[in-house]
């Protein structure tokens, strides 16, 4: 992996050229040689599949009218590319990010256009797992979550070392509209990593807020916690 310092021309890179990849992280930015990702097919990578085609076919079963609506509405949801640039996206976009949030929570497709909300977030997320007891539990602190459900992401257990979460985050599940706490992740962890792992290690745990009227995401907030016994 090569570092890169940028000049007065090319200040920053972001994805696919030829055969390299361009991007940045806290060491700066770098290129690396791309190579074809494997394709396990598992079942959570077939799901999300299913879901982005099922969206696809339901935008082309739109009316032009609805169509328009969302294409409209594009300039009240801009987001911001791997450049940090802000972005317009087309209505299909649109309609499929916002509706691919709704599903990750387990709501139903909007086809509708909607108008900007406000998403509810958490002030405070503390994660206790223990290895006894194979559980995981996440004491939530929330302003205004009444129409708002998070996406659960976790790590397997990982070693004491470890800093942060990096690309091993896996989505687990979701919570209910406006949760309870403590929330009990103990099930969805051990459906998708196994028992909770060896005393010292570290999970990280990582909420994604999603208002259930619009598909909009909110701040996530991460928490790591380490394995007692």
């Amino acid at each position: 992996m090569a570092s890169i310092k940028f000049g007065n021309i090319v200040v920053a890179m972001a994805g696919k050229v030829a055969g390299n990849i361009y991007s940045k992280n806290k060491g700066g930015a770098y290129s690396r040689t791309w190579v074809k990702p494997t394709n396990p097919r598992t079942t959570k990578q077939l799901a999300v599949r299913n879901t982005l085609s099922g969206l696809s076919q339901a935008w082309r079963g739109l009316t032009q009218s609805a169509r328009n609506a969302w294409a409209a509405a594009t300039a009240n949801f801009t987001t911001t590319n791997r450049m940090a640039e802000t972005i317009k996206l087309s209505g299909n976009a649109l309609y499929v990010s916002l509706n691919k949030n709704l599903a990750d929570v387990n709501i139903a497709a909007i086809n509708v256009a909607p108008a900007p909300a406000s998403v509810g977030y958490l002030t405070s997320l503390v994660a206790t797992a223990d290895n006894s007891s194979n559980s995981l539990s996440l004491a939530i602190v929330g302003i205004d979550l009444t129409n708002t459900a998070f996406k659960v992401f976790a790590t397997p257990s990982l070693s004491a070392g470890k800093a942060s979460a990096g690309t091993d985050y896996r989505q687990i599940g979701y919570t209910a509209v406006n949760p309870t706490t403590p929330f009990v992740a103990t099930t969805l962890y051990n459906n998708t990593f196994g028992n909770i792992g060896g005393v010292g290690t570290k999970i990280f745990v990582k909420l994604v807020p999603v208002n259930t009227l619009t598909g909009q995401m909110g701040t996530p907030i991460e928490a790591v916690a380490v394995v007692v016994v």
